[in-house]
This record gives structure tokens, sequence and C-alpha cells, in this order.
């Protein structure tokens, strides 16, 4: 039982993992696109905090 839920963890965390990286992926071939078109101000905008 314990083996399965450690599984499942393990499982779990991979998953968030590449989701995130596929995010992280994306955002800079966005930005390198921009980039090699030529254009100004690639970088995504931050939110700002108020």
């Amino acid at each position: 039982m314990r083996q399965n839920i450690a599984a499942a963890i393990v499982l779990i965390a991979i998953l968030v993992a590449g989701g995130w990286l596929i995010t992280q992926l994306r955002t800079s071939v966005r930005i390198e696109m921009c980039v090699e078109a030529g254009h100004a101000n690639c970088s995504p905008l931050q939110p700002t905090t108020r």
C-alpha cells in the first residue's frame, strides 16, 4: 500500500514538473522567435502588484 502511494506521489511530481517545463520552453521559444524577427521588447511583461 505504501509503495503505491509513493509511486503515485512520484508520478504526480513528474507530471507537474513536465507541465512547468513545457510552459517555460514555450515562453522561451516565443521570445526567441520575436528576437529572430527583429522586434524589440520581446521579453514577457511581468504583472505589477498594487
